[in-house]
């Protein structure tokens, strides 16, 4: 058994798989986090918290989570190998998105996508991943002598032929920025600061170019640490929650059905002292979800 059911649901209410467009799955895996460990325990405790607050769209008020809440299918088994973390969140997503389903991934780490990118690559022509991070994950190996890991997530994705769109990137060693051009195309998050309604018209323009398969890849800590300090690797500079919504809502309505997968990884419960970014975290699966129903409605 591959599935672990979890109580409550997301929201407190979860659809019948049957009539699920979007399955909600929890990913507790964080084997291979060098610095603050504890992303494992995200999944629960946001649907804890996700409880407690109103999960109202930003962008049309009158449209609420509950009105339209996903099937939450609870958390993959645990285990502490990668390898085997793997090859069971490919198992179990191949069948979903097998069943037409889209999949809306909650972690646990970003090593969550090195698989999401396997199976999409099996099942599609061209795959194209936007991927919202402090950190360029370009490492070839990281720690040394480890080619799968939280830091060398975006190397295996451009080994397996995938598009890479890098957004709010602020933090990369000398052998990563060698390799920024071997991706499609990329915002730093200082870029934002600078030129934020340029560098929304920039992404607008490359998405139209946009063709296969999508993922949106959300790291918390492309987020600044003063908006969301419990994560994995915080680092200062980074995005504010009304940019980074307007940067989603450009990808998610731009994109529409194409968005096959949507991922946000990398919150750390043990160290939200004051839960404020656990709060964050439930509203960003809200508004997420609601805003990829309204793009496919586009």
């Amino acid at each position: 058994m591959l599935l672990v059911p979890t109580s409550p649901a997301f929201g407190g209410v979860s659809r019948k798989y049957e009539e699920s467009e979007w399955v909600l799955l929890g990913t507790p895996f964080d084997s291979t986090t060098t610095y603050r460990p504890g992303s494992r325990f995200a999944p629960r405790r946001v649907r804890e918290i996700s409880q407690e607050i109103d999960l109202v769209n930003p962008f049309i008020p009158e449209l609420r989570y509950e009105m339209y809440p996903m099937c939450d299918l609870g958390d993959l088994v645990f285990t502490t190998d990668v390898n085997e973390f793997l090859r069971c969140y490919c198992r179990v997503l191949r069948e979903l998105l097998s069943d037409s389903k889209r999949v809306l991934v909650l972690g646990g780490e970003h090593t969550v996508t090195i698989g999401t990118a396997r199976v999409l690559r099996g099942l599609s022509r061209k795959v194209w991943i936007v991927y919202f991070d402090a950190h360029l994950d370009l490492y070839d190996e990281y720690p040394r002598g480890c080619r799968i890991s939280h830091a060398t997530v975006v190397s295996r994705l451009i080994e397996c032929d995938c598009e890479v769109v890098a957004i709010g990137y602020r933090a990369y060693s000398e052998e990563e920025y060698r390799k920024l051009r071997k991706l499609t195309f990329w915002i730093s998050a200082s870029d934002v600061v600078r030129s934020r309604e340029e560098c929304f018209l920039e992404l607008a323009q490359v998405l139209q170019c946009v063709s296969g398969d999508v993922v949106i890849s959300l790291d918390v800590d492309v987020l600044d640490p003063s908006v969301a300090p419990a994560v994995g690797n915080p680092e200062p500079g980074g995005l504010d929650y009304c940019t980074l919504l307007e940067l989603l809502r450009i990808v998610l309505l731009s994109l529409g059905q194409k968005v096959k997968v949507i991922e946000i990884v990398e919150y750390t419960p043990m160290l939200d002292h004051n839960g404020v970014t656990g709060c964050l975290v439930a509203k960003l699966v809200s508004d997420l979800y609601l805003l990829a129903l309204i793009g496919s409605k586009c």
